[in-house]
């Protein structure tokens, strides 16, 4: 049995004259200046190596290949001056300038009128065939714009990229309606025994909305969180049991596709690093649906995120999985007791929660 490689070399031949003009092309550009050998990891590009593969060659008796094979009609070369000129024309025609087939009709109609002489005919094709380009490229810009939030809402992108543009702020209308949509559902279909019921309702929207999950590291907004953390801890320190000599498990659930996910990583980023400065804290970040490594990766890199992502299968006999994602659960090892707060947090209200569980060991 005879095996044929899985890989073909193309040699494409190139004329002497050609490789001597490519020659001064890369010289005049100058491309060593331009170009470097690094090559970077690209994120879930879709592209893959392609190994050697082997395959077997069935086993075909000359007899079969000879009935099999469709016959192939012996292509006709022109043989005569005569041959020549009735298959190409006459080298003394003027050749009519044609639109492609595929061309649209305003561009077709212009050419045609061109041909003819007829300039004014061609000039109102003109008109028209610009009013067209004006409507695709019109077109055009409203389906990137709609796509880039949909991107956002999907949580392909955070929105602080190409995505965020003024010109397309048009369509957050979209974006917005929705997600209150998905708001309204999670209210809904999920217990609110969050400890923020007990905060003032501006202080919940510092915690919450999502314009408040932009980075930023402004001194004016540290000092602000500095001082919300300060009207939390003044409210919950009396309704949360504290212990110094308490470990803290910290889950955070997540669905990697998701919008809010995506903004809440970026948050959980600071508590992340937290724990690694304390023993007391244990922070693992769990996801509600299959390990799926493109879409961790993906996640991971728009959230800029250090730390590991765990399938929920491993805690499963330890908590519930949350009705819904975003979600964070903490377990106290002083007396067991879980606090679940689900939907959109700010780092420094998690922050502020870890600091009263432990009593004032977490700053």
């Amino acid at each position: 049995m005879r095996v044929i490689a899985g890989f073909v070399l193309l040699i494409l031949p190139i004329s002497t004259a050609l490789s001597e003009g490519a020659h001064d092309f890369f010289n005049d550009q100058n491309p060593r200046e331009i170009f470097s050998n690094q090559v970077s990891d690209p994120l879930d590009s879709g592209i893959y190596l392609l190994r050697e593969i082997s395959i077997a060659e069935p086993i075909t008796s000359p007899d079969e290949l000879s009935e099999s094979a469709p016959e192939r009609p012996e292509a006709s070369v022109p043989t005569s001056r005569e041959e020549i000129i009735k298959s190409f024309g006459s080298p003394e025609e003027l050749e009519p300038i044609k639109a492609i087939d595929d061309a649209p009709r305003p561009f077709k109609g212009m050419m045609a009128a061109i041909q003819i002489g007829d300039e004014r005919l061609a000039w109102e094709y003109a008109r028209k065939y610009t009013r067209y380009v004006k409507d695709v490229q019109d077109a055009t810009g409203k389906a990137v714009g709609l796509q880039a939030k949909a991107m956002e809402i999907e949580g392909v992108v955070d929105g602080e990229g190409w995505t965020g543009s003024e010109r397309f702020k048009k369509y957050d209308k979209y974006l917005n309606q929705d997600l209150a949509i998905e708001d309204r559902a999670k209210i809904e279909g999920e217990d609110q025994g969050s400890l923020l019921v007990h905060l003032p309702a501006q202080l919940q929207s510092e915690i919450t909305h999502r314009e408040h999950f932009k980075e930023s590291e402004s001194q004016d907004l540290l000092k602000n969180e500095e001082a919300l953390r300060v009207q939390t801890r003044a409210i919950l320190s009396r309704r949360i049991p504290g212990n110094r000599a308490a470990k803290l498990e910290i889950l955070f659930f997540l669905t990697p596709g998701q919008s809010d996910s995506l903004l809440m990583g970026r948050e959980m980023e600071s508590i992340h690093k937290l724990a690694t400065e304390h023993d007391q804290i244990n922070f693992v970040a769990v996801s509600n649906t299959d390990l799926i490594p493109s879409k961790i990766k993906r996640f991971k890199y728009s959230a800029k995120a250090t730390y590991p992502v765990m399938p929920y299968l491993a805690f499963s006999e330890v908590v519930e999985l949350p009705r819904s994602t975003p979600a964070l659960v903490f377990i106290s090892s002083a007396n067991r007791e879980v606090i679940v707060e689900q939907g959109l947090r700010k780092a420094f209200y998690v922050k502020e929660l870890i600091n009263i569980m432990l009593g004032g060991a977490g700053e």
